[in-house]
């Protein structure tokens, strides 16, 4: 959801969350600091919960995006979003700057590893034949955030680099799209993209925009990110020997299209948005929090 450097204040692009290949990923969990709070809005503390994971100890804000659905596309294949993913962490403040997103806390996965079934198992045709796929998102490198961007319907919020682990009896353990050194690089946005000519643009959508209690905590509602300016690398290592490895390998790349130019992917992902900052955590997670940090040793 990276090899990435952070970018000046000066840069126009921006980045967001989220995907999955025959997978979800997850979502760009970042909100606008001026978004204009609700004067009704009662205080709810147990909506902080959800940032229970954030870095408080190193971020000025929290975040966290969910992925509830949409579709991924990689190269030949596209796989519908059926189970939610999230992208959580913190940021060192949020502002104009293009940041690197900060791990959570307590062992938490910044992008939830939630695999998802590829349609058509791995021929594309069947089940049957080949058996089912499961595709999972996992993090190929640190996730770039530039808060005030998500929810303005312009540029890139996240920048995030993921691989995507297939997995079936007949692909072994080691078969992925993407890895460290080659990530696909997803560059969300829920405003418009600006693919290579000859590929049209996609649009995402705003959605609803909350300021919650009180203003301190900040959500986008039914917010879509999109990016189909992606280049997605061939798979590598599908097979359970070394003498199956490259005739399995080869006819996953065939099956869908890949090695696969900008243009020809896409991701769509639908979900929600949360943001806030670390002292209303620190503040209402409070009893949480002590949970967390020093828990219970069950008696004997």
């Amino acid at each position: 959801m990276t090899p990435l450097q952070t970018r000046g204040k000066n840069r126009t692009g921006r980045s967001a969350l989220a995907v999955l290949v025959a997978v979800c990923l997850a979502l760009a969990a970042t909100a606008s600091a001026s978004a204009a709070p609700d004067p009704n809005s009662k205080l709810n503390k147990a909506e902080f919960a959800k940032f229970i994971n954030c870095p408080i100890n190193v971020a000025k804000g929290c975040l966290y995006g969910e992925t509830l659905e949409g579709e991924f596309k990689l190269g030949s294949k596209t796989t519908p979003i059926v189970n939610p993913t999230v992208l959580q962490g913190g940021l060192a403040y949020i502002g104009t700057e293009t940041l690197p997103m900060i791990p959570p806390r307590f062992g938490a996965e910044q992008l939830s590893k939630v695999s998802q079934p590829l349609p058509g198992g791995l021929t594309g045709l069947t089940e049957i034949i080949g058996g089912p796929v499961n595709a999972t998102a996992e993090l190929a490198g640190t996730p770039i955030v530039t808060a005030v961007f998500l929810g303005f319907g312009h540029d890139i919020a996240v920048e995030l680099p993921i691989k995507v682990h297939l997995e079936n009896e007949m692909l072994g353990p080691n078969c992925y799209i993407g890895s460290d050194a080659e990530p696909v690089v997803l560059r969300l946005t829920d405003g418009t993209t600006s693919p290579p000519a000859g590929t049209e643009p996609i649009s995402g959508k705003i959605g609803t925009n909350e300021g919650r209690d009180k203003g301190r905590l900040i959500a986008f509602i039914n917010n879509t990110l999109v990016d189909n300016t992606f280049a997605v690398p061939a798979a590598k290592n599908c097979g359970t020997n070394a003498l199956l490895e490259p005739v399995i390998t080869a006819a996953v790349n065939a099956g869908a299209g890949l090695p696969a130019a900008p243009g020809v992917s896409k991701a769509v992902l639908t979900g929600n948005q949360f943001t806030t900052w670390s002292n209303w955590v620190e503040k209402y997670d409070k009893k949480l929090l002590k949970e967390k940090e020093h828990p219970k040793t069950p008696k004997k």
